[in-house]
């Protein structure tokens, strides 16, 4: 029989790890008939509201937690089984922290931002938290999961982007030194005292910083986001309707993500629109082949119908209406003789 919950808490509620301290959570300590209620509470608690999915009632699976200060880690120990965060329960993530997901035992398959990476030993790839995401557990694996905030780690939403669900298999230095380390927490070498003070947490920050800066020079297949939706953008620019939900709904992203995406970027989404389309009609007016059509007829020809709206955006992005702009051109513009047409012949 299959079981599903939503990561709703309800009855007892799952408590967090003490600081330093490896806490584990053994599903086999609950009634078979609650496992999949209270694991869903445990580890939307963890890992933000999830939605979980298993093949039968009487699983088995544990979590091993540890808070170091600055990251926090994760040991799962769990299969068959998928979780999902959907549209619903991408609202109240936590989108200050990224998770870096590393396999170890069996393999674990997460899907994000229609790209996919499947996880074997060792193998490690970022999720971001502002998108849907579907995680699916092998029989028997183990992985581990890194929750680090974003702010320690040079990882700005559009890296972030560019990251997410794309595939480290194997890994230079850096990856192994990251994994070596998770795996020596877990495994019991670390001693306690290490655990509990402060200098393990932020070097495994800075360790993670460093991989995160390698990661960056060397990215993987399937980035490049933000440039598709630019594309998208100016090949449309004609469309009146172009507007964010309509970018937002032909890159299967939230409008949440969507602004997220342009969080480092001079223009906001539509702040780009405009400006692209300002921009093209510019062009126009610097073209004399252009000078038959109307300055409203420019303004349609990039989706503004608005004439009144395109002069006073058109002036305040280049100082000067359309219609002067074309004027000034004009006036410049040498004549056949090889002088301004506007200036004067005489000697």
């Amino acid at each position: 029989m299959s079981g599903s919950s939503s990561g709703v808490p309800t009855g007892e509620p799952p408590r967090r790890p003490d600081a330093g301290v490896v806490t584990v959570f053994d599903a086999r300590e609950w009634p078979a008939s609650e496992r999949v209620r209270r694991w869903t509470d445990l580890m939307s608690l963890n890992f933000g509201d999830l939605e979980l999915s298993v093949p039968v009632e009487e699983w088995e699976s544990t979590l091993r937690v540890v808070d170091l200060g600055p990251v926090r880690l994760s040991e799962v120990r769990l299969g068959p089984a998928t979780f999902r965060r959907t549209d619903e329960t991408v609202a109240a993530a936590d989108d200050e922290r990224a998770l870096f997901v590393i396999g170890d035992l069996g393999t674990v398959t997460v899907s994000q931002l229609g790209r996919t990476a499947v996880l074997g030993p060792g193998d490690l790839t970022v999720l971001e938290p502002l998108h849907r995401v579907t995680a699916e557990f092998g029989p028997g694996s183990r992985s581990f999961a890194l929750h680090v905030p974003r702010r320690d780690v040079a990882l700005p939403t559009r890296a972030l982007i560019d990251l997410a669900a794309v595939p480290r298999t194997g890994g230079g230095p850096l990856q192994r030194n990251v994994v070596d380390v998770v795996r020596s927490i877990f495994s019991g070498e670390v001693p306690e005292e290490t655990l509990r003070g402060s200098a393990l947490g932020v070097g495994l920050a800075g360790l993670v910083t460093a991989l995160v800066v390698a990661l960056r020079s060397t990215p993987g297949p399937g980035v490049g986001l933000l440039e598709r939706v630019q594309a998208y953008i100016d090949a449309h620019l004609d469309d009146p309707a172009l507007a964010p939900p309509v970018v937002a709904a032909a890159h299967h992203v939230s409008l949440r993500y969507l602004h997220r995406l342009f969080e480092d970027e001079p223009e906001t989404v539509a702040g780009y629109i405009r400006a692209a389309r300002l921009e093209r009609v510019r062009r126009d007016l610097d073209d004399p082949g252009m000078d038959r059509f109307s300055i409203s007829e420019l303004g349609a020809r990039w989706g503004v119908g608005d004439a009144s709206l395109l002069s006073q955006r058109f002036r305040r992005r280049y100082g000067a209406s359309p219609s002067e702009y074309r004027a000034a051109r004009r006036q410049s513009a040498p004549s056949p003789g090889g002088r301004p047409s506007g200036s004067n012949t005489s000697s």
